[in-house]
């Protein structure tokens, strides 16, 4: 057999490819390709379906064409059918019919499109199109006469949210995000982009006596097209048809198709009366002020939407969200046991009336999870708990506090950071992208995982979510770089930002003197004080604000920095039994380290004059837990704990104190509580040289040193009472981390001298 390449009267590669078909496959491939394109164009985008799969589409009718070119090459077209090509010119070949020809390219271009997709699927170029609709419900604008009505625009809205909120096919954003656009004449487009919403909901509503006139449309933003409206001109009483209405019409101008237990939960009024829906709705609208003068009369309008309708199980659940506010607030004016009490037979209530409701669940979640918190016994198993929280989440799905405070509880109340605590917090964001309480969550579980250039992004978010800027944002960025950085200038920075936004806040008085504490700028931190103090003694109510103790804490903090130990116990003491007054349980104030701090410096006050069987006495009945309860369940009383080990050494135990110390030594080796305590870092230094471990102590506070974390640095100094601690002090390789910190601190004190305050686009 001859080579036919060299047979002059081989074709060449442009008659190979004509005869074997290539350019005539080529050529229909694009023209079908074209075709597809502009069908999809016109029909993908009025079916719902988005750009997704329109970028599937031109995915593998870019990854089919090379294929279908090949397999035009290697397989022949024949009036037999698709075979391999069989050798002599194609001039000798019959010729196939058009119909055969072009039935088999209909077979070759079905196989191709098989084949490209198995391929792109298994290779992990196809991605699953999910992407949901993410719905913006607006208030709808109050057209009624009198100006108290607009929180019923409100209520009407925080309902379509509730009702669309259970489906699990959309993603429907909290009203805490979007009730900040309540403007007529709304930019729907900018709007969209700040909440990373697709789709808004939104209309008016007028309200008389007898009667209700609603509009409502919905308007798909990347193509500005309004894909519903609606109006209803009604009896009052009709609301809650209205509202079912405008829901079902929602999902099926968003071309979605509801499962039948969905249509079910659309279709479910949770009340009839129209008096029991007023007082909830108004309750609802005050909780998420969050102020305690709100949270108190929000709790009472539940109470009346309950006499309206005692089968309301909504209102039951607003009472235990509110209760928990109560709990976590600082402000106690009921005794613990009460404050559950009550939350617990409204929670068990809710879940009575409606099983199938999110919001009942989770308020036996909050519930179970302050008793939790508080007390010692309790009745359920943490994963009792986590199944509440998670019964919540799957029952409305689109609840962002439900994510939120499941993440807590992970995070604060077990200590444990996971992969589920981070998923549901971003979740929370993401469902309510301007409420800055759960932005700066976010950045404090980056933080709590040693991420501290994220955590700031996230805080810095949350500095954009309200006007006057949140207020809790510019306290976490100057906490951040205290106790995390080792940067004091720069939380003098954010603290003079604070109150120079923030009307004066005492609390960033407090902040600001704690950094210049620790930048050892003495006047500027003694000018500071001074301000604090007569902040709070103008204060009529300054007694219940965290302010107050704010200002005491630097005081005794100040008197510990200049070594005077008789004004510290005077401080310290006085602080301690001022807040126990109001408090008198000592187990709900456990998870305030202002509270340890001030026992801690009592404690050491007491050491350094000699009173050790009085200091020993005070802290084993402020601390009556046993040592692994401590370990497993808070952080915080560790550093005046740590303290009774170094008592009993002095006091001739010193078998049981090096026990201690070195039981304290495992929890402060956590890496939980290593992310949570950045205030502390010095303590495994203290530890380690109690213990005598002077290699392993100076080892500690270098990492401590190199990572940033050297809050309170001035305070490494106070265990030389210990004998122990003293010979680790006493080491030139102590002195010359001591040099360190102080050169820092120095290039610190000149920084903020050359540039005091933040540039205006650090603010934004």
């Amino acid at each position: 057999m001859s080579d036919q390449g060299s047979d002059p009267r081989s074709p060449g590669i442009l008659g190979r490819l004509r005869r074997r078909g290539v350019l005539r496959v080529a050529a229909s491939y694009a023209v079908i390709a074209w075709l597809l394109l502009q069908i999809g164009d016109v029909v993908l985008e009025p079916l719902g379906l988005g750009a997704g799969v329109m970028k599937l589409l031109m995915l593998l009718l870019a990854l089919g064409f090379p294929v279908a070119l090949a397999l035009a090459w290697f397989l022949e077209i024949s009036p037999e059918g698709i075979e391999f090509d069989r050798a002599g010119p194609a001039s000798e070949r019959p010729r196939a019919t058009g119909i055969r020809r072009y039935a088999d390219l209909v077979i070759i271009g079905g196989l191709l499109v098989v084949v490209v997709w198995l391929l792109a699927e298994r290779s992990g170029l196809i991605e699953e199109t999910t992407e949901q609709p993410v719905v913006a419900v607006l208030p709808f604008a109050n057209l009624s006469p009198e100006a108290e009505d607009a929180y019923f625009g409100e209520g009407l809205a925080d309902t379509l949210i509730h009702k669309l909120g259970q489906l699990n096919d959309l993603v429907v954003l909290a009203s805490q995000s979007t009730f900040q656009f309540n403007d007529r004449d709304l930019d729907l487009e900018q709007v969209g982009a700040k909440l990373g919403a697709t789709v808004i909901l939104l209309g008016s509503v007028q309200r008389s006596d007898k009667a209700l006139r609603i509009n409502a449309r919905l308007v798909e933003l990347e193509s500005g097209r309004q894909l519903w409206s609606g109006s209803y001109d009604r009896p009052l009483e009709d609301l809650f048809s209205i509202q079912d209405e405008i829901a079902a019409a929602t999902t099926e101008a968003m071309k979605l198709v509801l499962a039948p237990e969905d249509q079910a939960r659309l279709a479910t009024t949770s009340t009839e009366s129209l008096s029991a829906y007023d007082a909830y709705v108004i309750g609802t609208n005050r909780l998420a002020r969050r102020t305690r003068e709100d949270r108190i009369a929000a709790l009472e309008f539940f109470e009346q939407a309950i006499e309206a309708d005692p089968g309301f199980a909504l209102p039951y659940a607003g009472i235990v969200e509110g209760l928990y506010l109560e709990a976590n607030s600082g402000f106690r004016v009921e005794d613990m046991t009460a404050i559950y009490a009550r939350a617990d037979e409204a929670a068990r209530r809710a879940i009575a009336l409606d099983p199938a409701l999110g919001e009942s669940w989770l308020a036996r979640a909050m519930a179970e999870t302050s008793a939790w918190d508080f007390f010692d016994e309790v009745n359920v198993s943490d994963e009792d708990i986590i199944d509440f929280y998670q019964k919540a989440v799957d029952l409305s799905p689109n609840n962002a506090m439900a994510h939120k405070y499941f993440s807590q509880f992970f995070v604060n109340s077990l200590g444990v950071r996971n992969e589920q605590s981070r998923e549901l917090m971003e979740k929370a964001a993401q469902l309510d992208p301007r409420s800055g309480i759960i932005l700066l969550n976010v950045g404090g579980d980056y933080l709590g995982r040693g991420d501290r250039e994220t955590a700031e992004v996230w805080y810095r978010r949350a500095l954009q979510t309200q006007e006057p800027f949140f207020q809790l944002a510019f306290a976490q960025l100057a906490d951040l770089h205290l106790s995390h950085s080792g940067r004091f200038d720069e939380a003098a920075r954010w603290a003079r930002a604070w109150r120079r936004l923030g009307s004066d806040s005492p609390l960033a008085l407090t902040f600001e003197h704690d950094a210049y504490l620790n930048l050892d700028a003495r006047e500027s931190a003694q000018a500071t004080l001074a301000a604090l103090q007569v902040q709070v003694a103008s204060d009529p109510d300054a007694r219940r604000t965290t302010a107050r103790w704010g200002a005491q804490h630097q005081s005794f903090m100040t008197a510990r920095r200049s070594g005077d130990w008789t004004r510290v116990s005077e401080i310290s003491a006085g602080f301690i039994e001022e807040f126990l007054e109001p408090n008198p349980s000592w187990p709900v104030i456990q998870d305030i380290d202002w509270v340890h701090q001030a026992m801690s410096s009592w404690t050491l006050s007491d050491i350094v004059a000699g009173r050790f069987a009085e200091a020993r006495m005070r802290l084993e009945s402020a601390y009556p837990r046993p040592l692994e309860v401590w370990f497993t369940r808070y952080y915080e009383p560790l550093q005046p704990t740590i303290l009774l080990g170094a008592l009993l050494k002095q006091m001739g135990e010193q078998e049981a104190g090096m026990a201690l110390l070195r039981g304290y030594l495992d929890m402060l080796r956590n890496p939980q509580f290593i992310a949570r305590n950045g205030r502390v870092p010095h303590i495994e230094f203290a530890t380690l040289a109690m213990l005598g471990e002077t290699d392993a102590a100076l080892e500690a506070l270098e990492r401590a040193v190199d990572q940033g974390r050297i809050y309170q640095w001035w305070s490494l100094r106070d265990g030389e009472f210990d004998p122990d601690y003293a010979s680790t002090v006493a080491d030139p390789r102590f002195g010359a981390l001591e040099t360190r910190i102080q050169a820092r601190i120095a290039d610190q004190r000149r920084s903020l001298e050359q540039q005091p305050e933040l540039a205006d686009s650090d603010l934004r």
